[in-house]
Parts: C-alpha cells; structure tokens; sequence
C-alpha cells in the first residue's frame, strides 16, 4: 500500500461522492464536476492515493502530495513530472468515469476571456503550452465573435494552424486569413427594423461590419447601424453593447426578424451585448463546417470557451463525444452547457491547463 501523509488523507475527504465509472474506475465527482487524476497508470502504487483527490486540490497541492506517496520518480519514470500526472485522469460527469481526450486531436478555443488577458495580451504560460502542443501533433484553431481586423493577428501570435471561425461564424478564413466562407444579411428591410430597435435600447456602443462574400472584403463602422450601401455587399455583423434595455431587446429582436437572423448574447459586465448575424450563424454550425472541411469526426475536438456565444460549440463537441471546458471565469450559461471547468481564469493562462492535458492525446502515435 502507498504512504500518504495526513496532507492527503484530509485533502480526500474534500466534499463529493465516491462514483463508480463504467470503466471499472472509482473517482470523486468534486464540486468542479470534474477532472480528477488517474495517474501513472504505470506506476500502480501512486493510482490509490490520487484517485481519491479532486482536481483543484491536486494544481494545488501537486508537489506536496508527490512527496508524501510512496512511489519514486526512479521507480516509476512515467510520475517524474507533475505535467505527466493530468493527461491520463478520467473525466467525471454525470456520475460516469471515462478516459479523457482519448483520440482528441483538435482544439479550438475562444480568444476573450479564454486565451486573452484583459487587456487582449497572451499569458506566457499559454503561449508555451500552445508550443508543446503543436509539437506533440497538435492542431489549434481560434473561435471568436471578433472579426478578422482584430483578431488575425491574435490567431497568429497564439500559434493557430487550423482554419479560423470569425463573427461566431460568420466568417471562416484560413490560417493565414485567405477567405474559405462568408455569409451575410442581405435584407435590407430586416437590417433597418433590427438598427431602429437597436437605437431605442440604449445601447452605448454599436458597430456594423459589412463584407462582400465574392472579394472577401470587410468594412467596419464604429457608431453605424445600417445596411450594407454597396452592391454584392451585405450585413455580416452588427454588434450593440451596454444597453439600457437589453433584456427587453432581447425578446423583440426574434419577433420582429423570426429566424431571418440569429442573436447571440455574449459576454458579462460591462462586456455585455447581443451579437447580430445571417440565419444559422453560430459556433457550433461552424466547428461542423471545418470538422467536415477537415475529415475529421467532432470526437476528436475539443473546445474551450468562456461566454454565450460559446454555448452552441461547447454542447456539440460534448454531445459528439469531445471534451468540452469552461472556462473559471465563465458566465453561467457556458458553465451550465459545460461544467466542466479550468482550476484559473484567462489572467492566469487557464487554457493552459486545458492544452497540458490534450497533448499525450495529440502525440503522432496517437493518431
């Protein structure tokens, strides 16, 4: 039997209940909902005294428990490193165990609030296990509600070499910003009913961006709501933030348009506002777009969001048998279509976590 210190023993009895998984396993359902360690399957001597740890206390307390179990780095090569004690956990939901990330591949994630500071800047730490990542076979791809004038670049510098999903999907580039899709809202009638409910909302920031699906042009207005004033040009966005009546804006945009258009809510706080696009626009019909592009099965990706408009993508990749992860600092509704979360938020390179744990998955044998 192991040696584990009171530390562990105090640290196990974190409230949960003990589940048994259709695997065979036993693990601890914790608050987080969540990732709980099965390492070193190697080394059977250390697998007993982590299972029964959830997941926040083990980024925790990692080097410490190390150090109170019986099981020696020259013993068991495979525990050495604690990075090498995440990827082989299962993943608790719903009373069930399963292997995490078995197969998986691909990941796409959003760009505010998950791979982004505050401030728009990238977190070291992400960026370093965005490299081991890529290197380990690997494939990274961004989804965000920004469009390419702003976020190319963001793409770029994080190290994406899937294809981009801009406008929650309105617009689809490659890695390198060549256009592969774009849809718009060609009617001008439902432009100007959305613009005139718009203005009588209070929203303090409202921009237009419209784009020509056969050139790929975009053009971006700060201030406008309007619809598009050049031929073979239409709506692909309109954005309207910190609204005065939102909630009430929210319910007469579907009366008024139907299913013309879609409306998504995204962000919280001061960052909250509805998002505007052609019919069918979301996330989640993108990700089937590219996995069909891409040949792959939406088993193999995985995705990790922070908002509203992550909602639709973190649901698909879940259902399809994918890993989903919220991220800390989500908003309720992406914690509710996911609960699966991350132990930091974005200021602290949250989605690192959710890269370290991929990468044995992406390693070339595994493909």
């Amino acid at each position: 039997m192991p040696r584990v210190s009171l530390l562990v023993v105090l640290l196990a009895v974190a409230p949960g209940a003990l589940l048994a998984g259709d695997d065979g396993l036993s693990c601890r359902q914790d608050r987080d909902c969540v990732l709980l360690p099965d390492i070193c399957p190697a080394c059977p001597p250390c697998r007993p005294a982590f299972r029964m740890v959830g997941n926040r206390t083990v980024a925790r307390h990692r080097e410490r428990i190390r150090a109170t179990v019986d099981c020696a780095p020259a013993d068991c090569p495979s525990c050495s490193s604690p990075a090498n004690w995440l990827p082989s956990r299962p993943v608790c939901r719903a009373g069930l165990c399963r292997p995490a990330g078995r197969g998986i591949t691909h990941l796409y994630t959003d760009l505010d609030g998950t791979a982004l500071r505050e401030g728009g800047g990238i977190s070291p730490r992400v960026l370093k296990q965005v490299r081991r990542f890529r290197r380990a076979g690997g494939h990274l791809g961004v989804a965000t509600g920004r469009l390419p004038d702003r976020a190319l670049e963001q793409a770029r510098r994080l190290g994406a070499d899937l294809p981009l999903v801009f406008g929650n999907g309105a617009v689809i580039t490659t890695p390198d910003g060549k256009l592969i899709r774009m849809q718009v809202i060609d009617n001008r009638r439902d432009v100007q009913t959305m613009c005139a409910l718009i203005s009588r909302s209070g929203c303090r920031q409202v921009y237009t961006a419209w784009g020509n699906p056969g050139s790929g042009d975009l053009q971006v207005e700060m201030g406008a709501c309007r619809p598009a004033d050049k031929p073979g040009y239409g709506v692909v966005r309109i954005r309207a933030r910190r609204c005065r009546f939102h909630k009430r804006l929210l319910r007469s945009l579907p009366r008024l348009v139907g299913n013309r258009c879609s409306v998504v809510t995204s962000g919280k706080g001061r960052h909250l506002g509805i998002s505007i696009a052609a019919a069918g626009v979301d996330k989640a019909e993108a990700l089937r777009f590219v996995a069909h592009r891409l040949g792959i099965d939406l088993s193999r990706l995985a995705y990790v969001g922070d908002s509203g408009n992550d909602v639709t993508a973190l649901e698909l990749v879940d259902r399809a048998g994918g890993l989903c992860f919220s991220m800390k600092n989500a908003t309720a509704s992406a914690l509710r279509a996911c609960p699966r979360r991350t132990g930091t938020d974005n200021e602290h390179g949250g989605a690192a976590e959710v890269l370290q744990l991929l990468q044995p998955q992406a390693a070339p044998s595994g493909q």
